[in-house]
């Protein structure tokens, strides 16, 4: 590419509108997610807490997609996952029957891609969150890896790619072509594969088609425990890629040692189909498609709200548990002072009790300070119901009274064992 055209086109690529196409509610929740909650998550807060911030952020960014490009809103959307270079670009291109998606690529030119049916058109969202309309001959430069001429790699700055294309079928089913997933010691590491990144992608679809190369003669360890931490809810069916390979023979051993496999770790596994893009007719991609079809219909459209909701309950469930924690440590610490007769024991017990005390306030504060943030985020999500979240008054009630109990100077366990030996 001529250096007038390559800075042209990353001028273009790298173009910040300050969301100005963005409503109030959404730069409201933007600015929640990225002050609020991140100041929420910096203290006293779960181990995870990175992994939150990251679901908050995702799911925002997803509210930002449906809005910019309304036409998956009510599609049912089938993610491809599996490992880097596994096939799935491969298989989209042999569904359409059109080498659309680059099947060569590397983890850093890899870009998550939409894939939908209509009119021929390619458009993308930015690091800086702004839309863009790109030509075909953009995109590909977008996902070809060109550095060894020299070339720019300009695929990490841009999140996500929407396709639409006259070659799909399925009026109400969409793609999504996933970069795969990595870890960090592997060679094939980028941000792109990150595996927080991958799961949540997976995670946020109707359907899963994972894959397994032929090659690997197995479900490798990294895949299964991979999809045990994907949402068990979502139906997934296992496609085995480049089964032309293989002789008959062999390949009939590999798909049983796969399915002996997905059968005795449980997997939640609808099937296993085989798939080839060589001679793609020889194997399942007819009983792929009649699945397909039977997922093209409409769907209800898509209620960011409960998303939030269950990551505010997971934090929610945190604190509820540190707190269930602290009051059985305080009945136990009861049980102790009233048996002791130890005034240094009793002296070691109250202090404790003092440490449990500003552990609980410390928690509610927290949790009050949760349900302020959801309470806001409810509104600028419409959610009608602001009481969600399951701790409610009447438990923070509980505690409060308890810290009441032991400020008390007339109900502090020291006055009560004093009293009872007297």
């Amino acid at each position: 590419m001529e250096n007038k055209n390559c800075l042209e086109f990353f001028s273009k690529i790298t173009t910040d509108n300050n969301n100005t196409d963005l409503s109030p509610e959404l730069i409201k929740l933007q600015k929640l997610i990225n002050q609020d909650i991140i100041n929420f998550l910096k203290q006293d807060s779960p181990i995870n807490s990175s992994q939150l911030y990251f679901e908050f952020k995702y799911q925002y960014e997803r509210i930002v997609e449906h809005m910019r490009f309304k036409d998956i809103n009510g599609m049912q959307i089938i993610s491809l996952g599996g490992s880097f270079s596994s096939g799935k670009s491969t298989f989209v291109n042999t569904l359409l029957k059109k080498p659309l998606l680059p099947a060569e690529i590397t983890a850093t030119t890899s870009v998550p891609t939409y894939i939908i049916a209509g009119d021929d058109n390619v458009q993308a969202i930015n690091i800086f969150n702004s839309q863009i309309n790109l030509t075909e001959k953009e995109f590909k430069m977008l996902t070809h890896d060109e550095s060894t001429e020299n070339e720019i790699n300009f695929g990490h700055l841009i999140k996500s790619i929407f396709v639409k294309t006259q070659y799909l079928n399925f009026q109400n089913v969409g793609f999504l072509d996933t970069p795969g997933y990595s870890k960090y010691d592997d060679v094939n590491y980028s941000d792109r594969t990150d595996e927080k990144i991958a799961r949540a992608q997976l995670n946020s679809s109707d359907y899963i088609f994972w894959f397994v190369k032929v090659d690997d003669g197995t479900l490798t360890g990294s895949d299964i425990e991979f999809l045990k931490t994907l949402n068990h809810e979502i139906p997934k069916s296992l496609i085995i890629s480049k089964c032309d390979k293989l002789d008959t023979e062999n390949l009939n051993k590999v798909f049983l040692e796969i399915s002996n496999k997905v059968k005795k770790l449980g997997l939640n596994i609808e099937n296993i189909f085989c798939f080839s893009r060589v001679k793609p007719e020889r194997f399942d991609i007819i009983k792929i498609n009649q699945l397909i079809e039977r997922l093209n219909m409409p769907k209800e459209e898509e209620i960011f709200a409960e998303k939030f909701i269950a990551i505010f309950k997971s934090v929610e469930k945190y604190y509820d548990d540190l707190l269930q924690d602290c009051r059985r440590q305080f009945n136990r610490l009861n049980i102790a002072l009233t048996k002791s007769d130890d005034e240094q024991v009793v002296d070691c017990l109250n202090s404790l009790h003092r440490d449990y005390k500003l552990s609980i306030k410390k928690y509610l504060d927290k949790v009050n300070d949760l349900k302020r943030i959801w309470e806001e985020c409810s509104y600028v999500l419409k959610v009608e119901k602001k009481s969600e979240l399951e701790f409610t008054m009447e438990n923070q009630n509980v505690y409060s009274k308890m810290i009441g109990n032991f400020s008390s100077s007339e109900n502090s366990y020291a006055n009560i064992v004093k009293n009872r030996r007297d």
